[in-house]
């Protein structure tokens, strides 16, 4: 089976990913650091890539073992570097001024803030889908289309849409195990606004979501359950936990059983 190529967290929701070599596994099944941080509006409304697309402009890098975060935009000034632990008022104040509303950063240390409370685990794709979605339109680059997607997991696997076998088929539940943690595969995750969009500028392709689903039906594997299916913009397995021992760590490299 598979081994892990990659794990990505996306430590404050709706900005740039973290490519970690290894990640706790909370409770929940979620990794952490995975959206431990959500921006929401004056009135507690999320900010999120969704809603406002001019957030795909801000670049955040992190170092999370001195809990930090480098936020820039271009034409925006010098990159500001924050500490979570003692300044989460600057994030604020520069999310604010940046986004021109007011923000306020939220944090979930013990399973951050899924999109999905019945699928809180970490999201599955494999290698050979990022690629073949690449193909299916111009200039979207391998990279570039892993940036839209915002996946957790990347399995080491070149058939597209290999991750298809993991989802819930609505027979018994796919259970499968990633480094002594076991996972339920559950939904395709159906996609949202931003993959249509470029990654650091927001701009959008028109027709994307179209081109996407004529294309996804058209190449659906014979593996995939098509009950999971009542429209083909989707891609990757959510997921739930269904056993985490306790200290359960997931590490590139681990394969899946």
């Amino acid at each position: 089976m598979p081994p892990l190529a990659r794990i990505t967290v996306y430590p404050i929701k709706s900005l740039d990913g973290h490519d970690v070599s290894e990640a706790a596994v909370h409770p929940n099944g979620a990794l952490a650091y995975d959206r431990r941080w959500a921006i929401c509006d004056a009135q507690g409304r999320w900010i999120n890539g969704k809603r406002t697309a001019s957030i795909h402009a801000i670049r955040s890098h992190y170092d999370l073992d001195s809990r930090t975060v480098t936020l820039s935009a271009a034409g925006y000034g010098e990159p500001a570097t924050f500490r979570f632990n003692s300044d989460v008022a600057g994030i604020e104040s520069w999310l604010s001024d940046y986004l021109q509303t007011k923000c306020r950063l939220f944090e979930n240390a013990n399973g951050g803030f899924p999109d999905d409370a019945e699928s809180p685990g970490p999201t599955v794709i494999s290698a050979g889908t990022i690629a073949a979605l690449s193909q299916w339109y111009d200039d979207i680059p391998v990279d570039e289309m892993r940036r839209r997607l915002r996946t957790n997991l990347e399995l080491d696997a070149s058939d597209p849409f290999w991750e298809d076998r993991l989802a819930d088929n609505g027979g018994p539940p796919r259970i499968f195990k990633i480094g002594g943690v076991e996972y339920r595969g559950r939904t395709i995750c159906q996609r949202c606004p931003v993959p249509t969009r470029d990654s650091h500028s927001g701009a959008a392709i028109p027709g994307f979501a179209r081109a996407f689903a004529e294309r996804r039906q058209q190449t659906l594997p014979d593996w995939s359950p098509r009950a999971a299916f009542d429209h083909f913009y989707r891609v990757a397995v959510n997921t739930s936990p269904n056993w985490v021992p306790e200290g359960a760590t997931l590490r590139v490299g681990d394969e899946l059983e």
